[in-house]
């Protein structure tokens, strides 16, 4: 999983090598929610798209900034009632800003249309937080497994 994510952050930095001050990647809390942290650690592609439904910002794999807003509702419950979250590295690369739109299924094209080329991922706020949202699979690394009480 490291080596596919170490991969295409090598290749995100060299497409976006004209946008040198441009910072690719975040450390974004998520949470599985009913998903088993194990299927995300253990997986082939770490977060999988197949475990996406529709959001705000449609069927995307969502992250938050401030830990906050995943240990509330997206959090994995435990028997003892404790929670999880992950804290992940993603590659976040260009990123869009936006209002909701729940029928994006990938980023937007940026300006320059006849190039085809989109933006990497979207962020918006909601709850309290800045979330991105990316739309492919190995663009997020599971750093660490937070385990927490309320």
């Amino acid at each position: 999983m490291w080596n596919h994510y170490a991969f295409r952050r090598r290749e995100l930095k060299k497409e976006l090598s004209h946008m040198p001050n441009l910072q690719i990647e975040m450390k974004l809390f998520h949470g599985t929610k009913e998903t088993s942290p194990s299927e995300i650690y253990n997986g082939e592609y770490g977060f999988d798209m197949t475990y996406s439904t529709s959001g705000m910002w449609g069927i995307g794999t969502y992250f938050a900034k401030n830990a906050s807003y995943s240990c509330n509702g997206y959090d994995h419950k435990l028997p003892d009632g404790k929670g999880q979250v992950f804290l992940a590295q993603v590659l976040t690369g260009d990123v869009y800003d936006c209002k909701r739109d729940p029928k994006l299924r990938r980023p937007p094209k940026k300006n320059e249309t006849k190039s085809g080329l989109r933006h990497n991922s979207v962020s918006g706020d909601t709850g309290g937080s800045k979330v991105y949202i990316v739309y492919e699979n190995r663009v997020a690394y599971p750093t660490y497994l937070i385990t927490f009480t309320n």
